[in-house]
């Protein structure tokens, strides 16, 4: 979701240039200066908000991949340790069969 409303504000600064704006009464369609009015009106703190988004989105991404590395190295632990237990268990079945072939 957080990702859906930073984008939809990302594309919102990109349409604000590209959106007439009215100026002493007259629609204004020249992109220079639609821009010009944008720049000097909302730009700025589109700009704050929508950075300020990306940058938490892209940091709770951050600890999200952190925390999956975690996991992981956690998963493969937890494998060796199985692989651990076996070969314990492998050692005591192969004494046994020694064992078992000398009487």
């Amino acid at each position: 979701l957080d990702i859906c409303v930073a984008a939809f504000w990302t594309c919102d600064i990109v349409m604000s240039f590209l959106t007439g704006v009215h100026q002493q009464g007259i629609m204004e369609m020249r992109p220079h200066q639609i821009a010009r009015a944008y720049t000097r009106t909302w730009f700025v703190f589109d700009l704050i908000i929508t950075t300020a988004d990306w940058i938490f989105f892209a940091l709770q991404f951050g600890a999200d991949a952190i925390m999956r590395i975690g996991k992981t190295t956690r998963a493969f632990r937890i494998l060796r340790t199985l692989r651990l237990m076996r070969s314990i268990k492998m050692r005591r079945k192969l004494v046994q069969a020694v064992e078992a072939v000398r009487s």
